[in-house]
């Protein structure tokens, strides 16, 4: 008879335990910059249409997805450099494509977008980057 407050005591702490030790962790905050860079990629009216998982190696982050919207490239490229335009710089732009990068200390991100599809709706594949500098 006196197992059993034994183990309910167990129980109840190592619970106690899980949910403290769970509310610790900080978020991460390179995930956290791609949900934010997704969703600054996003016009009201497009949709998303593919995401591919997030890709860890020793020395980059990886993650990509795919849009579509009935803006022009042009209209939707320029939209994201704005709308990025506080933390990311172009560092190229065509109309293949365009490269945004954010330098921060020790790290780049770089956001690539292209079209895939030329007519209406439009496609694009964003892919984000982060690595060491």
């Amino acid at each position: 008879m006196r197992k059993v407050p034994q183990i309910l005591f167990a129980l109840v702490a190592s619970l106690v335990l899980l949910m403290f030790g769970a509310g610790c962790q900080r978020p991460d905050p390179v995930q956290e910059e791609i949900q934010h860079v997704r969703d600054r990629t996003m016009p009201s009216a497009a949709r998303l249409v593919r995401t591919v998982a997030t890709e860890r190696t020793a020395w980059s982050v990886t993650a990509s997805w795919e849009i579509e919207t009935d803006e022009s490239w042009k209209q939707y490229s320029d939209w994201v450099a704005e709308r990025l335009g506080g933390d990311y710089v172009t560092a190229e732009a065509s109309d293949s494509g365009r490269v945004l990068r954010r330098n921060l200390l020790g790290d780049v991100y770089v956001l690539q977008i292209e079209p895939t599809s030329t007519g209406s709706p439009l496609r694009v594949r964003a892919r984000f980057i982060a690595s060491p500098e």
